[in-house]
């Protein structure tokens, strides 16, 4: 066993050196890719001015900006985002719809209200 230690030691001291390698390179690497994402936020912001300028602005007008792809990128998301929203509107529509029609629980789950107690 003894005649392995060395061997040991090595090899784990050459994995030390290895993760810490990987480590900062990729701290590195995460704050280009940070330091990319943000330049491109900015260039939108000070061409656009704000995010309901940018979510309603033309592809054209972002590809100006940031290029075509990129604009292509931009404008899905934001599509995406409104499917999204619209979605959870529907939905909440639907429960909102659920409650009114008597569908929302017994009475015993509602707020009483002190003035509604004249037409009880």
């Amino acid at each position: 066993m003894s005649e392995f230690a060395p061997m040991l030691v090595g090899i784990a001291f050459f994995t030390m050196i290895a993760f810490i390698v990987k480590t900062v390179a990729d701290g590195r690497r995460r704050r280009e890719h940070l330091k990319t994402i943000t330049e491109f936020h900015n260039r939108l912001l000070d061409k656009l001015g704000s995010v309901r300028a940018i979510k309603n602005a033309p592809a054209e007008e972002i590809a100006s900006v940031v290029g075509w792809s990129a604009a292509q990128k931009v404008r899905e998301f934001f599509e995406l985002e409104g499917a999204e929203e619209s979605a959870e509107n529907a939905v909440a529509g639907d429960e909102e719809s659920a409650e009114n029609a008597g569908g929302g629980g017994d009475s015993s789950d509602r707020i009483d209200d002190p003035e509604d107690e004249d037409t009880r």
